[in-house]
């Protein structure tokens, strides 16, 4: 994770998937963010090769149990597979991503989750 601090709050940036491979037609789940208790907006951004895959936002309050938000759209660029949104807070601790393949070959896929602490 990397940290910036400046008044009063601090910004944390966590690699949820660092060129994580997606078998053919399967899903991945990220590595757990723990977004404190500060209600804050979140920014979640990142590639993944599958551009006609899916990247879903989960949450948790408890990092056992996760649901998947499904008012969250997360827009693949079809050209590069870019993504990139912003949530306002979620009201809730921890935070994962699904990304969902949608092809029969291994696709890869790296992201970021930034928010305040």
């Amino acid at each position: 994770a990397v940290t910036v601090s400046g008044g009063g709050l601090t910004t944390t940036s966590t690699a949820v998937f660092s060129a994580q491979t997606v078998s053919g037609s399967s899903s991945a789940l990220s590595t757990a963010v723990d977004l404190g208790a500060i209600d804050s907006s979140i920014t979640i951004s990142g590639v993944f090769t599958d551009t006609s895959g899916s990247v879903e936002v989960l949450v948790s309050a408890d990092d056992t149990t996760y649901y998947e938000l499904t008012s969250v759209f997360v827009n693949l660029d079809f050209s590069t597979g870019q993504f990139g949104v912003t949530l306002p807070g979620l009201g809730e601790r921890y935070l994962k991503l699904k990304a969902v393949n949608s092809t029969g070959s291994s696709q890869s896929i790296t992201a970021r989750v930034a928010h305040k602490s």
